[in-house]
């Protein structure tokens, strides 16, 4: 599709890309949403999500060459319509496998977490979770909005006989409790409390999300690719469509937690 963009010197390569649930030229015929032209809506939602690590910054050029890159796939945001504001808004990421569509979405709420799990933390990034769930103790309930400071993850690997038997993602987040209704945070032990509980709620959440890209036959993280620059032996290229799904990929998500914005 985006072939004769590559042919034409006076193509934008570094446009934003995304993709629209239903007909994009339905959309596009709006023309305005209030007073600003459709275009310039949906590029400021895109650059919004991108900014609040909502979704990743990609452009034709880089969806073009990670189509074709046998160890990195990609997602790209994914827009519907609202009919209830009358307006586009963001739904989330669509995964792709080379250069097709999986018809695999990941939701808006664990598109962030996807982002952070793939080390790709922009501006701003903010985790919602939910504590009210079989949880007796008062301070842990309802739920807690994270503001992300600062965040790393990386990828260990197990192998056994030059072939990947099994690859960990561990991301750790640090961040501030920007939103708790219950508002009991003046100890340190509450406090630490919650970011264990945060840690294993998130951590599962992370395993699923992991889960659903494997059986989209999504290689979102590039296990391939790095793989094929630090453990070459074990990289078989056309094997890897096969062979990812059904990896043994894991996640292990420790969350520290710098300040509650509690006034006591």
């Amino acid at each position: 599709m985006f072939d004769i963009l590559y042919r034409d010197p006076k193509s934008p390569l570094d446009a934003h890309v995304g993709v629209v649930e239903g007909r994009a030229t339905d959309m596009f015929k709006l023309d305005h949403i209030g007073d600003t032209l459709v275009t310039e809506f949906i590029t400021n939602l895109i650059k919004g999500a991108e900014n609040k690590t909502e979704a990743p910054r990609m452009t034709i050029e880089k969806t073009f060459r990670y189509s074709h890159d046998q160890g990195q796939d990609y997602a790209l945001p994914y827009i519907s319509f609202n009919d209830e504001v009358g307006a586009p808004e963001m739904d989330g990421l669509a995964l792709f496998h080379h250069s097709n569509y999986t018809g695999v979405n990941i939701p808006p709420l664990d598109a962030t977490l996807l982002l952070l799990l793939s080390n790709a933390k922009s501006k701003k990034a903010s985790l919602v979770e939910n504590l009210g769930e079989n949880h007796k103790k008062g301070y842990l309930t309802e739920t807690v909005t994270i503001n992300i400071r600062d965040s790393t993850s990386d990828i260990t690997y197990s192998f056994k006989d030059q072939k990947l038997t099994k690859a960990v993602v561990n991301l750790e987040v640090r961040g501030n409790i920007e939103e708790y209704p219950q508002n009991h945070l003046f100890k340190e032990s509450q406090v630490e409390e919650i970011a264990d509980e945060l840690s294993t709620r998130l951590t599962k959440r992370a395993n699923d999300l992991l889960n659903k890209i494997q059986e989209a036959n999504c290689d979102f993280l590039g296990i391939g690719r790095d793989l094929n620059a630090y453990h070459h032996k074990a990289w078989d290229g056309e094997q890897w469509d096969n062979d990812y799904p059904k990896l043994d990929l894991q996640a292990n998500v420790k969350v520290k937690i710098a300040e509650t914005g509690i006034i006591k």
